[in-house]
C-alpha cells in the first residue's frame, strides 16, 4: 500500500482522511469543543483498521497547521511530528489556505472562519503566497487584490462569509472537500519537498499573565 493520511484539528473538531493515490478510502469528521487530543488517535487507528491497513502502510502524512484554534493546531502538529519520527515517513504541514487553493490553477483570496464575525484571509496561488495571512474583522480592508484578474474568494463549504463590502471580489467559491482532504492531496503532490509541520498563528495567543507574584524558590 502507498497510503496518505491527512488530518486537521485547527477548527476545534477532528477531520481525518485516508487516501490510496487519489481515492478516498475513509473519511471522518467529529465535532467537539474539547478532547481532540484523546479522540485523534483512536479515530486514525479505526480508519486504518477499516481499510485493512496499519501505520506501516503509510507513505506520507499531510497535517493542517492552522490558522484556527491554538490548542487544536498544537495537537495536530505534535501528532504529525511524532508519527513522522516513529514511522520514518515525511509529514508535510499544510495551512488551511494551502488546502483551499490545492488543485486550483488561478490565484484567489482564501478565507477561513474565525470566531464571531472575524475571518482569516490570504491571497494564494497553487504554489505561492501572494500576501501575508491576516486575521480580519468586517471593518478591516481586504488584502491587495489589484494583481488578480476578476478576483474571486474561496472558502470551506458550510461557512458563509460575513456581510461586508467585498469589492473587488467578483464571486465566492465554496470548496466542498474538507481541509484534511486538501492537506492529504497537497502532501501527496509535493511529497518530501513540503514544509515540516509548524503551527501557523496569525494572531497573539489569548492568554493573560497571573496577577499574583510567583512564589520565592529557596536554594
Amino acid at each position: 500500500m502507498n497510503l496518505t493520511l491527512g488530518f486537521d484539528t485547527s477548527a476545534g473538531g477532528v477531520e481525518a482522511v485516508l487516501m490510496d493515490g487519489g481515492s478516498v478510502l475513509s473519511e471522518r469528521r467529529e465535532e467537539m469543543e474539547r478532547g481532540q487530543a484523546e479522540a485523534l488517535f483512536p479515530i486514525l487507528e479505526d480508519m486504518l483498521a477499516g481499510a485493512g491497513a496499519s501505520w506501516r502502510d503509510l507513505a506520507r502524512i499531510g497535517v493542517g497547521s492552522g490558522p484556527g484554534n491554538f490548542t487544536g493546531i498544537r495537537i495536530s502538529v505534535a501528532a504529525a511530528r511524532g508519527l513522522a519520527l516513529s514511522l520514518g515517513v515525511p509529514a508535510i504541514g499544510v495551512t488551511g489556505f494551502e488546502s483551499l487553493i490545492e488543485g486550483r490553477e488561478a490565484p484567489a483570496l482564501c478565507l477561513l472562519p474565525a470566531r464571531g464575525e472575524r475571518f482569516y484571509a490570504q491571497v494564494m496561488s497553487s504554489g505561492e503566497e501572494l500576501s501575508a495571512p491576516l486575521p480580519l474583522t468586517t471593518d478591516d480592508p481586504l488584502p491587495d487584490l489589484s494583481g488578480l484578474a476578476d478576483p474571486v474568494s474561496i472558502g470551506p463549504s458550510g461557512w458563509e462569509p460575513p456581510a461586508r463590502d467585498w469589492r473587488p471580489v467578483t464571486a465566492h467559491i465554496r470548496v466542498e472537500r474538507s481541509l484534511a482532504v486538501g492537506a492529504a492531496l497537497r502532501a501527496r503532490r509535493i511529497g518530501s519537498t513540503g514544509s515540516r509541520p509548524a503551527p501557523l498563528y496569525v494572531k497573539p495567543v489569548n492568554a493573560s499573565l497571573p496577577s499574583e507574584a510567583p512564589p520565592t524558590i529557596l536554594p
